[in-house]
């Protein structure tokens, strides 16, 4: 990460923020992600409340997609409930929430973003799986797309602007939760609806233990192209329009994009991963529209 070089330290002589962002970076940017690529090319005044950010989505997300005990991730929830009810006044413990407090104002990270994405948490959590694409897009935008419409208030976007990032953002997520690894009992945390096991006629069952067959070879393939339509209706993704979208946000739907198509390409059960190159150049063009 270009950053100064006692941003990230973590030894006895560190700031308070420069440890809180060295735990962020390793939770959200390793080095060779897309995150990483991303905030490296960021504008430097807003390179570390990007990634308190995403680090506060890792952190949310892991309580729905690390707990194997409900009851776990439902005080693992309160325990963020209560940590991001301190942020305004400062007095927050967590790395990732002692960030927040110190480099997003009440206006950048308001109450009801916070309250949006604990929401958004406790809806995950409290539903065994989506019942159609619909309520999975619902839960995105609420979570994900939330981050998305601060991300762009961040870079002084408009409402209008901010909205479009909101979209951007759940798009991504989806296709993230299309990728993320396949957990028993918990179809909707792969981004598959119930409808669209129905209307393919997959057996849950047999979904759920990751089994092979033609008929979630098929799902598969058919949710990979339905994410990429919906990348593809967002429109702004080249020529001027591009530049409605924070470079950040614009990378990831890129990168979200080229991972789809080779996804189906290769005819492949999931979106297939770029190579960091590939995400780096990716993220440097894209940061380059902003300057």
């Amino acid at each position: 990460m270009n950053l100064p070089p006692d941003r990230l330290q973590t030894g006895p002589d560190a700031t308070p923020l420069a440890q809180d962002l060295a735990y962020c970076l390793e939770k959200a940017a390793p080095e060779g992600s897309t995150g990483y690529y991303t905030l490296r090319f960021a504008p430097a005044h807003l390179r570390d409340a990007l990634l308190a950010l995403a680090a506060l989505q890792c952190e949310l997300d892991a309580v729905v997609e690390q707990c194997s005990e409900l009851r776990v991730a439902e005080g693992k929830l309160a325990y963020w409930s209560e940590e991001l009810g301190r942020v305004g006044a400062r007095r927050a413990s967590h790395p990732v929430a002692r960030a927040l407090s110190t480099l997003l104002d009440d206006q950048q990270l308001r109450r009801e973003d916070v309250q949006a994405l604990l929401t958004s948490t406790h809806d995950r959590l409290r539903t065994p799986q989506v019942l159609d694409e619909q309520e999975l897009m619902d839960l995105c935008r609420l979570g994900a797309g939330r981050i998305g419409r601060i991300i762009a208030r961040l870079y002084q976007r408009g409402d209008r602007d901010q909205a479009l990032a909101g979209e951007a953002a759940a798009a991504v997520e989806r296709v993230r939760l299309l990728q993320a690894p396949q957990r028993a009992g918990q179809p909707a945390h792969t981004g598959v609806p119930r409808d669209a096991l129905v209307e393919l006629k997959v057996d849950r069952a047999a979904f759920d233990r990751g089994a092979d067959g033609p008929g979630i070879d098929s799902l598969q393939a058919t949710l990979m192209r339905r994410c990429l339509d919906h990348l593809d209706a967002l429109g702004p993704q080249r020529g001027s329009d591009a530049t409605r979208l924070p470079p950040p946000l614009l990378s990831r739907v890129r990168i979200a994009r080229r991972e789809l198509d080779n996804g189906i390409r290769r005819q492949r059960r999931l979106p297939q991963p770029l190579l960091p190159i590939s995400r780096l150049w990716i993220c440097w063009r894209d940061a380059r529209r902003e300057r």
